[in-house]
């Protein structure tokens, strides 16, 4: 094992001037006595992020976490990643700040100020990443081996967890599949927030991201989890290009029923509604006692 460092409690007041003042870096706050180890080589890249697997040591019992850091590409300025990087651990922050914690939301440790060696590409040592729990299965992995009631219960927790967000005026803005996780005992966890994720602070109506269309994207992350074929139940699986998928939205034309044959017509219903008109659309209070009920 190599690369070891130690997690740092996250500074909101240096941070929100990082967020502000693209030239200050995030300031060291009082360690937490959580030494990281990268566990193994993996890492999964993407476009603007790199998560890699590591542990840390807590009150002398090894926990699996995973680091999530900002990059981007050779042209993308450092404020960009910056401003990503505050975005995201200011939302995290105010949830494990809450005097409620819901347990469909994934844990945070903290922010870790890292170097090549533990994540390469790393652009600047100044801008942390962010320490989460590791949680081991894929929500679409999961819930393919399931009958419809499990898959059932898997959205009405991811739900769930989208309630107590929008409790604290938080909007996720990009909930897919592939931001949720399931750990072994069945219990969901909202893994990735987004990246443009926004708070009331940051202006959601300027974002064009709100609470209403968090229930449209739940709406149809749920179709996905509760047909039950993985990939090949992806709202409008009958169009090739996302250049259709844009049209038929423009066109208000919505997935077809007939073409998810795991999604029984109630809970057809209860999704549905949330293809309406923004001041249409249920809450994410009121779409949750519809799934609860089912």
């Amino acid at each position: 094992m190599a690369g070891s460092s130690t997690v740092v409690v996250f500074d909101e007041v240096a941070a929100g001037r990082l967020y502000n003042d693209y030239a200050t870096p995030f300031r060291l706050v009082q360690p937490l006595i959580f030494p990281f180890t990268k566990s193994s080589p993996f890492h999964k890249s993407t476009s603007y992020c790199t998560v890699t697997e590591g542990i840390i040591e807590e009150n002398g019992l090894s926990r699996p976490v995973v680091l999530k850091t900002f990059r981007g590409k050779d042209d993308t300025p450092r404020s960009k990643i910056a401003q990503r990087t505050y975005r995201e651990t200011y939302a995290w922050v105010q949830l494990a700040r809450s005097s409620i914690q819901c347990e469909n939301i994934n844990s945070f440790h903290g922010v870790l100020f890292i170097d090549s060696n533990i994540v390469k590409g790393v652009i600047d040592r100044t801008i942390p990443s962010i320490v989460i729990d590791y949680v081991k299965h894929h929500a679409l992995e999961y819930t393919m081996s399931r009958g419809f009631t499990a898959r059932l219960e898997i959205v009405r927790q991811l739900a769930n967890g989208v309630s107590h967000m929008h409790s604290l005026d938080l909007v996720h803005g990009d909930l897919k599949p592939d931001n949720f996780r399931v750990t072994e005992e069945g219990v969901v966890k909202i893994f990735d927030l987004a990246p443009e994720l926004i708070t009331k602070d940051f202006g959601a109506v300027y974002m064009s991201v709100t609470k209403q269309t968090d229930v449209y994207a739940l709406s149809m992350t749920a179709l996905q989890v509760l047909d039950g074929r993985g990939e090949k139940s992806e709202p409008f699986n009958h169009l090739k290009h996302g250049w259709d998928v844009k049209m038929a939205l423009e066109g208000s034309r919505w997935p077809e029923l007939h073409r998810y044959r795991g999604v029984p017509p109630r809970a057809w219903d209860i999704l549905s509604s949330c293809w309406a008109d923004h001041s249409l659309r249920p809450s994410i209070d009121a779409l949750l006692k519809e799934l609860t009920a089912y």
